[in-house]
């Protein structure tokens, strides 16, 4: 927290004082008088209410604390003649009451008015003696109790959070009477030391992992996606706004802010962490545990800051949590290597004559090339895609020569929308199976009533319409089937979307869907 001292009572939740006071307990004044004649010297000393407190303070609540003070004054005069006369009188108060801090805790200043009330008892002893002789002395002691009440304020000068000086000034009101003989004005200046929980402008009561998993293929995702939730409480007493700044160690690009909440005074309100994470994260081979560092700052007038942090796992470059709708962002058709590589194979494809539709031309070029390149399918041991499975990009799959279901169907998507042909996964979670499984769809371009042009059999295509553009003719292919040819892959695609999405109800029932990836 940063250590400015402000009005908001900086000031901890005890405190324990001294005081140095002056209260005319006899309604006197001070003095010093010399009389001489040509028979004796008289002299006569009064001093008056001079004493001092020590005070204890205590937290009830918020700018409200409990105060107890124990003091002692005392007034006297001494005369040296021939008939010695000396009284004293002293007074010991011990008393109860509240302090009440006047200014609001937003207040940039290091002086807090207070005002005070409370009451007690005063114990009080008179000392009167008179001395005739050596021989003849007369003393008379006189002691009692009163209660009285106590009205006042004073001012706190807050130089450390421990460490404050004090300026106080009280009414006293002895039997609750304002002309008592002890009734009267009294000040004081000292210090007090603090200790114990300082008043806080907020408390961070929870810090909630959302994101604890994060893949490096979502960078751009987590950047306008809450990593975390932080719940803050206002205990100011008065309305104050929140910043939360975080950054994820070592991969973050620099520290983003969430901007300024506003939490009302006693309200408690969750607070989004967001991380600007950058490219570094695909420098990751493995997986490894970070922290995401949090700093809280509120502002009332002043600004406090405090921090907190989580920890969080980092996957690999290519680790894949399993969800489908995510899948796409494997998909890099503006790599250098695959405009390269599909460019190659349109020009061949530019050369032979037919009368297909440009992109199903291209998409089956494209897709015989890949069988020429002897690309094989290795199935998963246990399902074709699951949490933090391992998906390759385009390019590591053509320089390793294999991959499993979701890297094929990214090697293909790849290279379909390098040359501008839509694409779309096709999601199977069939309820009679123990294996998810996926495919894609490419879309031909072609209108529905030109549908002849791909296939006289329109069981083997399927009419999409998305929203605002015009129905075109989409064709399912098996991407696994890479080693078998276009045409065994797009019967399969389509076999498989026939009976599991229409005979089946799949798509009906939810679990067969198309995810766009645009």
């Amino acid at each position: 927290m940063t250590s400015n001292t402000m009005a908001q009572g900086i000031s901890r939740s005890s405190g324990l004082g001294f005081r140095v006071a002056f209260w005319n307990i006899t309604n006197q004044t001070s003095r010093f008088k010399l009389t001489t004649n040509s028979q004796e010297v008289t002299s006569t000393v009064s001093m008056n209410g001079f004493g001092s407190y020590i005070y204890y303070v205590s937290r009830f609540q918020s700018n409200i604390f409990f105060e107890t003070h124990l003091g002692a004054f005392a007034a006297g005069t001494w005369s040296y003649n021939s008939d010695d006369y000396d009284g004293v009188s002293m007074v010991i108060p011990l008393l109860f009451g509240l302090r009440w801090d006047l200014l609001p805790g937003k207040l940039p200043t290091s002086f807090q008015p207070y005002l005070t009330i409370g009451g007690g008892p005063y114990w009080n002893t008179e000392i009167q003696g008179k001395s005739q002789n050596v021989v003849e002395n007369e003393v008379l002691v006189e002691t009692g109790m009163r209660l009285g009440w106590y009205a006042g304020g004073g001012i706190n000068l807050t130089l450390a959070s421990w460490f404050a000086f004090n300026f106080d000034v009280k009414h006293h009101f002895i039997n609750y009477e304002m002309e008592d003989d002890f009734s009267g004005l009294e000040s004081s200046l000292g210090f007090v030391i603090m200790w114990g929980a300082k008043k806080e402008m907020f408390q961070i009561q929870n810090v909630r992992v959302i994101a604890q998993d994060i893949y490096p293929a979502y960078y751009q995702f987590y950047n306008t996606y809450p990593i975390a939730l932080v719940t803050i409480k206002n205990t100011a007493g008065y309305d104050i706004e929140v910043n939360l700044r975080s950054k994820v160690q070592d991969f973050s690009v620099r520290p983003k802010n969430s901007g300024y909440f506003k939490i009302r005074k006693n309200r408690t309100r969750d607070i989004p962490v967001y991380s600007l994470l950058g490219a570094k994260l695909h420098n990751v081979s493995h997986r490894r545990d970070v922290v995401l560092d949090i700093e809280v700052e509120g502002k009332a007038g002043h600004k406090v800051k405090k921090s907190a942090s989580a920890q969080v796992t980092v996957h690999s470059r290519n680790a894949w949590d399993g969800a489908i709708d995510k899948l796409g962002v494997f998909l890099t058709p503006e790599d250098r290597e695959i405009r390269n590589y599909t460019r190659s194979i349109a020009q061949k494809s530019d050369q032979e004559p037919t009368v297909q539709p440009d992109n199903f031309k291209m998409a089956k070029a494209i897709f015989s090339d890949l069988v020429q390149q002897n690309l094989r399918y290795h199935p998963d041991p246990n399902i074709p895609f699951y949490m933090d499975d391992r998906v390759q990009y385009a390019q590591e799959t053509l320089e390793r020569g294999s991959g499993d279901c979701d890297d094929l169907v990214i090697l293909y998507a790849t290279l379909l929308e390098s040359v501008g042909i839509r694409t779309a996964f096709v999601e199977v979670n069939d309820p009679e199976k123990p294996i998810a499984h996926v495919y894609l769809m490419f879309d031909t371009g072609v209108s529905p009533a030109d549908g002849f042009r791909v296939s006289s059999n329109d069981k083997r295509y399927v009419i999409r319409l998305r929203e605002g553009e015009r129905s075109t003719v989409w064709i399912p292919v098996e991407a696994t089937l890479i080693n078998q040819g276009f045409e065994d892959a797009w019967r399969s695609g389509a076999m498989t979307y026939l009976q599991d999405g229409k005979m089946r109800n799949g798509l009906a029932d939810g679990w067969v869907r198309i995810i766009d990836h645009h």
